[in-house]
């Protein structure tokens, strides 16, 4: 009887509003049922509104259509929408159409836009299920249809292109598929046509504040250009606090960038090596609907201006935007205003500007290298086409023959073809024939469907588009390090360098190292035909514990498959003895590896006549019986199965477990007259493209690079950033005195094995952690008003070794970040004590040094939890040297814990908290050791008094405790608290320490209970002293 009046009283929100819903239900087709969770496998949103709202907006009566030229009104948010993901319920949001030439096409989809009101802002999730750095305004979707020859897309051709922006240094809008739901009265479901399932669309980014911020870009102006909208602050997305407000960048670009400008001024306004990457990938796409004009084709694409130190306008980025029509069908012939600049006028005959045209070939002929290949392009496609595989057939169902907007949306896999042919193949390499339709527009001749792109593919255009006689040879690269690829024995040779252009033009030459990702998605063969199966055919009802995994079946007989009587296909199946009996019982066991590398597990039966097949004691499918027969001994099966050829049956692997399985299968008979029956199965398994949770590593994404250099030296040695176990592959590029680079050299590719560092496991160790300093006093605020607590941490390293150490290699990978190549210091000597600290004015300030001290290296990034964390410090990429996992709880000293002392390593390897103590010198004693040396006397240095033994009471229960007074920093000393029953045999394992009181000076009170309450028995206990 209990209630509540919402909204609350302090909740400062203007709309309030409440969604109750039961769950999404599983969508049901003609072509089959989808499950709830597959329509949830992205993510979901509802969109309440009325039909009368959602009508007019979609606009499928023309009546409704707002015309294209009509930019405010097809501005306006005109309609209202409650909006509902994950839990939350979001008010009163606007939303419209958008799109310009293709708002109203085809009579499905729509790219509906959704604006949210401020201070509500959702938090959607990427293409991982992540969710984005930043909170979006807008829902910006497209409904995945090309504005050209209505060619559906699935969203693939702009999820990749943005992908592929964003992977080379454009920043583009992040995209996701999203599942839409219009609820527009109570009833969900109807018929597959009418209800709330609506389908897909491709989710956007848009270009605004927070863009800026998720792509980690300074604050400066932002245009989001419009076909005619020649007035920047009409476009404007962003005001820079520090750009010209006027708009004046944005009018520059778009009525001064011309050929008629000299190379300075063009220098000044737009930053080109992000030109060349922005167009490189439009090249390689065809995405061409643009046009250098202040009309129709000023649109597609933003602009943001980066700062310049010699320009007030800053310099133009070009940023992408709506590139549906590309990979084939396009319009125009891509000229912009800065290609125009520096090609010239001519559409079909461009004629590059001396160093601009030199760098725009140089950028394309890298990315040709690194990127558009085809196992990259694959490894880009397959994985976004697989996010949403399952879920085109439920789209198409929803929208073939709806009575209230239809459309014949194709399958996918012919479009993942159509993007590779037009990749790879186009039409006559293969002799198919050409698959798309718009190409041949004025452009290059070699750009076009009937030039060297649509005969051969688009990496014969970009080959014919960079090629160039004077260029550099391509080098080659060998291997020239130690054995097994270690990774810190890595290095590489460079063939000579070669120029066409004679002797004595070597300018630089550049080497890379870059993790690389190969796809799966293969079939693993589990179990071949022919299997040895254990089989009882005795006519004996066997119940259902035959087909549990704990079954003892040694008992029963043994054969190859085929198993059975009679003839099954030509199959002659005698193996049995007994014939006329309605059922057999056959097992077998099946050994299943890297279970999560596979996305699904594929039967192949041939059966006589009905089987049901167990996977471990669970029914994994059926054929020949009706799903609602209970099978039995002596139940027939309800219809012959198929006799002639193998049935397929896709099975979860959830079924199955890492290691042995139980296969279980019983064949009935149709009928005791039958003169047959049998049968003989296979198993595969279809591996997933990548390992769950796992992005794809592509080879453009450098994990190393040599930079530029100026000396020509054949060999190079790779420091030690690779992971062990993954894999890599190196290249060599070279560069002339006339700018050209060479194409990249064919890569070396190879595993990283496990360094050589024992050097470093037996001299390195993380000897102090200061985690929880005291905070800044009033006289340190004094000096510096900002300080913060976790200004003061440090972390110190200490050599035990015999030998002087290199750090370059040591990086700390975990708590906190710091790599020790950028450190002050590159070696460390034997019993050498070196610091990283948080901050060094901080840090200076307290330890009370004018500067700061040679054993400081450097400032870490991140800070220590208070409440403790994993510490790693790692060899290279990650190979471990020392780790600990600290708290601030005993039995680990509690003294460290915001008291003004620090960890102090004084055992083992550190991972335990006996292996620390609290410092007890100055602020934690840096980089000297504060402990107390050995004074020949093992009770003297370690103890301070005799143990005492005494009896507590907890919970009705009686514990025995031992406490004593110890020197905190004696350690050289070992104490362990022991028990016996007999005075003879000793262990330690029967008491932990439950707690430490620091007292005056340097020592303190222990005291260590009985795990388990005492008994009358009698008990002895001591303390063992070992000398370290």
């Amino acid at each position: 009887g209990e209630s509540v009046r919402v909204p609350y009283a302090d909740d400062e929100r203007l709309n309030f509003a409440y969604f109750q819903y039961d769950g999404i239900p599983d969508y049901q087709t003609n072509v089959g049922t989808f499950s709830a969770n597959e329509v949830q496998s992205i993510p979901v949103y509802h969109v309440l509104t009325t039909s009368a709202n959602f009508n007019q907006a979609v606009a499928y009566n023309g009546s409704d259509q707002i015309g294209r030229d009509n930019y405010d009104a097809r501005s306006e948010y005109n309609w209202n929408c409650t909006f509902v993901y994950e839990g939350k319920v979001y008010d009163n949001v606007k939303y419209r159409l958008r799109q310009r030439n293709a708002r109203y096409s085809g009579s499905g989809k729509r790219s509906l836009k959704f604006r949210f009101n401020r201070g509500n802002h959702p938090a959607f999730r990427d293409m991982n299920g992540d969710k984005y750095a930043k909170p979006w305004k807008f829902l910006s979707t497209h409904k995945m249809l090309s504005s050209r020859s209505n060619y559906y897309t699935w969203g693939l051709f702009q999820a990749t292109n943005h992908l592929m922006w964003n992977l080379t240094g454009t920043p583009a809008p992040y995209t996701h598929w999203g599942h839409f739901r219009i609820v527009q009265d109570a009833e969900e479901y109807t018929t597959q046509h009418v209800g709330d399932y609506y389908g897909m669309l491709l989710a956007m980014e848009e270009y605004d504040s927070r863009f800026l911020d998720s792509h980690d870009m300074e604050k400066r102006n932002l245009y989001k250009l419009i076909s005619g909208r020649t007035n920047g602050k009409d476009v404007q997305r962003y005001q820079g606090a520090e750009s010209v407000a006027d708009a004046s960048d944005f009018s520059t670009i778009i009525n001064q960038l011309t050929p008629a400008r000299d190379d300075n001024w063009l220098r000044e306004h737009v930053n080109w090596d992000s030109w060349n990457r922005y167009h490189a990938v439009v090249d390689m796409i065809r995405h061409y609907d643009v046009r250098p004009n202040r009309g129709e084709h000023l649109k597609n694409r933003a602009y943001y201006f980066e700062p310049s130190a010699t320009n007030p306008k800053g310099r133009l980025n070009v940023l992408p935007w709506d590139s549906d029509t590309s990979w084939g069908p396009n319009w125009n012939d891509g000229m912009d205003f800065p290609k125009q600049a520096i090609f010239g006028s001519n559409q079909t005959n461009p004629v590059p500007r001396g160093d601009f045209g030199l760098e725009y070939f140089n950028t394309v002929r890298e990315l040709r290298d690194l990127v558009w290949t085809e196992e990259q392009i694959s490894l880009m496609i397959d994985p976004l086409a697989a996010k949403i595989d399952q879920l085109v057939p439920a789209d198409r169902a929803r929208w073939l023959g709806s009575p209230n907007g239809s459309q014949n949306y194709p399958p996918i896999e012919p479009r993942v073809t159509d993007m590779k042919k037009f990749a790879f193949t186009g039409r006559n390499r293969d002799g198919s024939g050409e698959i798309w339709t718009g190409g041949n527009n004025a452009m290059p001749f070699i750009s076009q469907d009937s030039g060297a792109s649509g005969d051969f593919g688009r990496d014969a255009y970009l080959d014919a588009l960079v090629a160039d006689a004077n260029l550099p040879a391509k080098p080659a690269i060998t291997y020239s390090g130690d054995a097994g690829f270690p990774q810190d024995g890595l290095s590489f040779t460079s063939s000579d360098f070669s120029d066409p252009q004679g002797a004595n033009t070597f300018q630089s030459m550049e080497w890379r190292l870059a993790e690389v990702t190969s796809l799966g998605g293969g079939v693993r063969e589990i179990m071949a035909p022919g299997r040895i199966w254990s089989y009882q055919d005795n006519n004996i009802d066997e119940g259902m514990a035959w087909r549990e995994v704990g079954f003892d079946d040694s008992g029963w007989k043994t054969g190859a498959a085929p198993l059975g009587f009679g003839r099954v296909n030509g199959i002659n199946m005698a193996t049995t003895t007994t014939s006329r009996i309605p059922t057999a019982y056959f097992r077998t066991t099946v050994n299943v590896t890297d279970l999560n590398l596979i996305e699904s597990f594929l039967f192949k039966l041939l059966v006589d006549d009905g089987a049901v097949v167990y996977v471990n004691g669970q029914e994994a499918f059926r054929d020949g019986f009706d799903p609602n027969t209970v099978v039995g001994h002596n139940v027939f099966a309800d219809s012959s199965g198929n006799e002639s050829d193998f049935d397929e049956f896709e099975v979860n692997p959830d079924l199955f477990i890492e290691g042995e399985n139980v296969i279980a299968i019983e064949v009935h008979n149709t009928s005791l007259g039958s003169n047959d029956m049998g049968f003989e199965m296979s198993l595969d398994a279809q591996e997933v493209l990548l390992p769950p949770g796992e992005n794809p590593s592509f080879e453009w994404a450098t994990t190393w690079d040599s930079g530029e250099l100026t000396t020509f030296n054949a060999e190079i040695a790779v420091p030690s950033v690779a992971r062990v176990g993954r894999t890599y592959r190196a290249r060599v590029r070279h560069e002339d005195t006339t700018g050209r680079w060479s194409n990249w050299s064919e890569p070396v590719e190879f595993m990283v094995g496990t360094p050589s560092i024992q050097s470093f496991l037996d001299g390195i160790v993380i000897s102090k952690i200061m985690y929880h300093p005291l905070p800044p006093s009033a006289s340190e605020l004094a000096v510096i008003p900002s300080l913060e607590e976790g200004d003061f941490e440090w972390i110190e390293i200490m050599n035990i070794g015999v030998g002087e150490l290199d750090l370059n290699s040591l990086r700390f990978t975990k708590g906190i970040e710091f790599d020790f190549v950028n450190g002050s210091k590159k070696t460390i000597a034997a019993g050498e004590r070196l610091l990283v600290v948080a901050n060094m004015e901080a840090f200076n300030l307290r330890q009370g040094f004018a500067t700061t001290p040679d054993f400081v290296l450097g400032e870490f990034s991140n800070r220590l939890s208070n409440g403790g964390e994993r510490v790693k410090l790692s060899f290279g990429a990650g190979t471990l040297v020392r780790e600990v996992r600290y708290d601030d709880q005993l039995p680990w000293p509690e003294l460290a814990d915001g008291s003004g002392a620090s960890l102090v390593w004084v055992d083992g390897f550190g991972e335990t908290a006996g292996d620390w103590r609290p410092s007890v010198g100055e602020n934690g004693a840096p980089a000297v050791d504060d402990g107390l040396p050995f004074t020949g006397d093992l009770n003297l240095y370690a103890l301070r008094s005799l143990p005492e033994v005494s009896v507590v009471e907890l919970g009705g229960e009686f514990f025995a405790e031992v406490s004593f007074d110890r020197q905190v920093n004696a350690d050289r000393a070992r104490i362990l608290v022991q028990s016996s029953a007999d005075l003879e045999a000793w262990s330690e394992s029967q008491v932990t320490k439950v707690s430490e009181v620091f007292g005056e000076g340097e020592t303190s009170r222990v005291t260590f209970r009985t795990n388990e309450p005492i008994t009358s028995e009698r008990v002895f206990y001591r303390l063992k002293l070992q000398l370290k």
